[in-house]
């Protein structure tokens, strides 16, 4: 693996390693396919972003103890003022994302918003064709909890567990992932089995219809296949 889950791992750094392997995937003659449903991350490889400044970790714990004493939308108003555009791309409980904007702001002394529109007026690094996939609403849902169904039997209750016997605790940004915030509050007594299973189910839904809206906002060039109205035959 890359990481350990301890570690917090971002769409930069994904795109400087994704980048690299791209790289060598091109000197041995090979065409790469990177497949998966993250737009953010897709968008990050074909379009350069803003990596900004170090974090300075002074700042950030002087930032998340004014949240602590005086609560997120302190943070988030203060964040409005300076850059109201990234404001309202940004949840007001989002405070990762908001730290990290007045973060920049002190060390750049610019908004992120205004340095992240300079980075994406920069060309695509490579060519590129994307092709995605489609199915009707109620055939995608039927799969999504299928596959729901099957995590849990393949041992995903299990997987926390060992993950938490080995110290990574439930506030870990690795923790907070669809499905293991669940099931952390399954194991906490929060939740039953049930429960869990049909919050996952709704909650990877709601997340299939953003990242649909996602990519129909943000990449327009895409081509779309019906998976519906498709056969094996038209992908040989």
């Amino acid at each position: 693996d890359i990481v350990d889950p301890s570690e917090d791992f971002d769409v930069i750094q994904y795109s400087k390693l994704a980048t690299n392997v791209i790289l060598d995937v091109f000197k041995r003659d090979k065409i790469p396919i990177l497949v998966g449903g993250s737009g953010l991350y897709i968008s990050s490889i074909i379009n350069p972003l803003f990596a900004g400044p170090a974090k300075d970790i002074e700042y950030r714990e002087r930032l998340e103890e004014e949240a602590k004493i005086q609560g997120k939308k302190y943070l988030y108003d203060k964040l409005s003022k300076i850059d109201p555009i990234s404001a309202t791309k940004i949840k007001p409980n989002d405070l990762r994302r908001i730290i990290r904007a007045l973060e920049v702001f002190k060390s750049t002394g610019k908004t992120i918003s205004y340095l992240q529109k300079k980075a994406s007026i920069k060309n695509a690094k490579f060519n590129y064709q994307i092709l995605g996939f489609k199915r009707n609403r109620e055939t995608l849902y039927q799969k999504i909890d299928l596959r729901v169904d099957k995590m849990f039997k393949d041992g995903f209750i299990e997987e926390v567990k060992m993950l938490r016997e080995m110290g990574y605790k439930a506030d870990l940004n690795s923790m907070q992932g669809l499905g293991y915030k669940q099931i952390n509050k399954l194991l906490n007594g929060v939740y039953t089995k049930e429960k869990a299973i049909d919050l996952i189910k709704i909650e990877t839904r709601h997340y299939a219809k953003r990242q649909m809206t996602w990519f129909k906002n943000k990449i327009k060039n895409i081509q779309w296949i019906n998976l519906d109205e498709s056969s094996e035959n038209d992908f040989k």
